[in-house]
């Protein structure tokens, strides 16, 4: 999938979270009820109506399209295997992997790999910056201060942090 797909389809992901009713279950809704998508076919064609109205009608997509970009997200993010199987509602139906039979993922431990899925399509999107580059945003600001300016600093920010007011 190109760049211009990922990026039309984590902006139309965006606008469905955006605009969810506070009481559904789903992001990804199959009808007004918030039921769950029982056609995924129907949704392809809205996304597609999508495309076509924001001027992009030469761009093909398909369910698996967009289960490849969530798991290749999923992956340059480190989820492991047995999460991303999870993930996708897959079942393992090899029998020579005996680890698989042993591997139990509950609700809880699902949430840390899926807010970081969620974390790279919201920087691919250029919603949010990663924290390695606020970090080197903020090596590149302190660097151009001196000692003094750096000492200064520190010294603002402990005399207003909220542990400090709350201690006198």
């Amino acid at each position: 999938m190109n760049c211009l797909l990922r990026s039309l389809y984590v902006e139309y992901c965006l606008g469905l979270w955006e605009n969810k009713d506070d009481k559904a279950c789903y992001v990804f809704r199959g009808n007004a009820n918030g039921r769950i998508i029982t056609d995924p076919k129907k949704v392809i064609l809205k996304i597609k109506e999508n495309l076509e109205n924001n001027a992009h009608s030469s761009i093909n997509i398909n369910w698996h399209d967009l289960r490849r970009t969530y798991g290749s997200l999923a992956e340059s993010v480190n989820v492991s295997s047995y999460t991303l199987k999870r993930l996708l509602n897959h079942k393992n139906k090899r029998t020579d992997d005996v680890t698989a039979g042993y591997i139990v993922l509950d609700h809880e431990e699902l949430i840390g790999p899926t807010r970081r899925i969620e974390q790279a399509i919201l920087e691919h999107a250029g919603l949010k910056q990663s924290e390695e580059r606020i970090n080197a945003t903020l090596t590149a600001l302190l660097g151009g201060l001196s000692q003094s300016e750096k000492r200064k600093m520190i010294f603002q920010l402990s005399e207003s942090s909220p542990s400090r007011t709350k201690n006198n």
